[in-house]
């Protein structure tokens, strides 16, 4: 035990030293240490608990939009069937999920195709 006791303290005041030396492996350690930890760590830093929470939150947000698209969507039929204040309801509640959805969609038809159009100006949608 005390023999234990004396080689601790010996390496101890070995590290104390101010060999020059020692200090540069030390440093040279510390550095490739360092780069190690950087290039172990994942894309750019990144840890996996990071890229996994970055990933949910991308699929979060692409089920809220399709969400909003999908309540949007309606509120143009209820619009179009004449029911304004049912199709407000959706409206309001796509705009809640997603505040720009009206820029987002995909409409299936170009605007000027609605019921009645084809036979006020001829044309074909």
């Amino acid at each position: 035990m005390a023999e234990e006791n004396t080689d601790i303290s010996s390496m101890i005041e070995d590290e104390d030293s101010d060999d020059p030396n020692i200090q540069t492996e030390l440093t040279a350690f510390r550095a490739q240490w360092m780069s190690e930890l950087k290039t172990s760590s994942g894309a750019g830093g990144w840890s996996g608990r990071q890229l996994r929470a970055q990933g949910l939150k991308r699929t979060q947000d692409t089920a809220r939009e399709e969400k909003a698209t999908e309540l949007f969507l309606r509120a143009v039929q209820e619009e179009q069937k004449g029911a304004v204040y049912v199709a407000i309801k959706f409206y309001r509640m796509a705009m809640q999920l997603v505040p720009d959805i009206e820029f987002r969609i995909n409409y299936s038809r170009p605007p000027r195709c609605r019921p009645g159009w084809r036979e006020i100006q001829g044309g074909q949608c």
